[in-house]
């Protein structure tokens, strides 16, 4: 996704440490720091998706290091990763291109496989709605920043 001339990924442990290098086609075997916050937060992601296998992956601020572009092709490959090994992710965001991207990333999921809740602070006190993946839908195209 970030980067087509990435072949591998090679993951060893020299001095009791893991060390994660990257296979490319054009530069050889590199070390994984020498690519983008991207490339190193959905690496991590998927590591940690199959360490969660049949349970939850919890994922704080899900954009945080992804360009917007990239998140378009991101999410769709954590959703369906999520769906094959059985893990229920809950992710939080304050970005819209995120909210959006994940919206096109359940383009074909039953309503109920979504849950969303908006937390807003008041003078009362805060504030919590739920809605599901139809609501979701029917704010953002009503074009309400739901952030």
């Amino acid at each position: 996704m970030f980067d087509p001339n990435v072949s591998d990924v090679l993951i060893s442990r020299p001095f009791g440490r893991d060390a994660i290098r990257v296979l490319h086609e054009k530069s050889g075997v590199v070390d994984l720091a020498t690519f983008g916050d991207g490339m190193r937060r959905a690496f991590a992601m998927s590591v940690a998706l199959s360490r969660a296998r049949g349970g939850i992956l919890l994922v704080d601020e899900i954009e945080s290091g992804i360009h917007a572009r990239a998140l378009d092709s991101v999410l769709p490959w954590l959703v369906r990763a999520a769906a094959e090994a059985k893990v229920q992710i809950i992710a939080t965001t304050h970005s819209l291109e995120a909210i959006d991207a994940s919206l096109a990333a359940f383009a074909d999921a039953a309503p109920e496989t979504v849950i969303t809740y908006h937390l807003r602070r008041t003078e009362a006190g805060h504030v919590c709605r739920r809605y599901d993946l139809a609501g979701l839908r029917d704010l953002r195209d009503e074009g309400l920043d739901i952030r």
